[in-house]
């Protein structure tokens, strides 16, 4: 307001009041001016096993803006030579060594497979605000709603579940959103929440809960706030 500065979205109140740094460039030259999902770092172990949790890094492949198409793989083998491929719009189903971690055709083998398909669903579900549509008139992909969402419904894209698919309503189905004990983000929390119901067999996607569960949350937000709360590795 000292500056006489208009702000024509309440959403960039938000994020503004959670900015430390600001780097700018001519949109279009450097950037497309569209955050994107590019890694997931989880911690896995086998419930068995006295051994620590591994460090599993997932990412998200090709980068194009808003562009949905492609694929969720392990940062690992995601070579230079196989990024070239993908980027030339090769398959990644063709690409020798690349092992598409949410293959629909599949049923998840190891760790990194679980944990990809579950991340990919919880941004399904945590996501329910904002879509990912193509412009029939330019051809170019848009996000209605949230920005800051709309990464992460791409990531869910690449992860299994475009929107309007017979996946992404099923799971929706099973796990419907309790919109009366959702938590909104603000400045101040920097963070969300969003509560889903189980079903009866107590699963999401590859997540199993115990047979006392019935609701689970999906949280958003800093590191800072989100890290202080957990206190294990399940």
């Amino acid at each position: 307001a000292k500056r006489n500065a208009v702000v024509t979205r309440q959403s960039a109140v938000d994020y503004l009041g959670a900015t430390h740094v600001i780097c700018t460039d001519k949109t279009g030259t450097l950037t497309e001016g569209k955050m994107a999902a590019k890694l997931l770092v989880g911690v896995c172990r086998d419930q068995k096993s006295k051994e620590e949790g591994r460090r599993t890094e997932i990412a998200f492949y090709p980068l194009r803006g808003l562009n949905p198409n492609g694929g969720v793989f392990l940062s690992s083998e995601l070579s230079e030579e196989r990024c070239k491929a993908l980027d030339d719009g090769t398959p990644a189903k063709s690409v020798q060594g690349l092992r598409r971690l949410t293959d629909p055709d599949k049923e998840p083998q190891d760790a990194a497979e679980l944990l990809a398909r579950a991340a990919a669903a919880a941004a399904c579900l945590g996501c329910y605000g904002t879509k990912i549509v193509k412009d029939h008139q330019s051809g170019a992909w848009i996000a209605q709603g949230n920005m800051s969402e709309a990464a992460l419904r791409v990531a869910a894209y690449k992860g299994g579940y475009p929107e309007d698919s017979f996946a992404c309503r099923e799971l929706r189905n099973n796990n419907p959103r309790d919109s009366v004990m959702e938590v909104l983000f603000s400045p101040k929390r920097k963070m969300s929440a969003t509560v889903h119901q189980l079903p009866s067999n107590r699963r999401c996607a590859t997540l199993l809960f115990g047979k006392d569960h019935t609701h689970f949350v999906i949280l958003k937000g800093a590191p800072d706030r989100i890290m202080g709360n957990l206190s294990a590795v399940l």
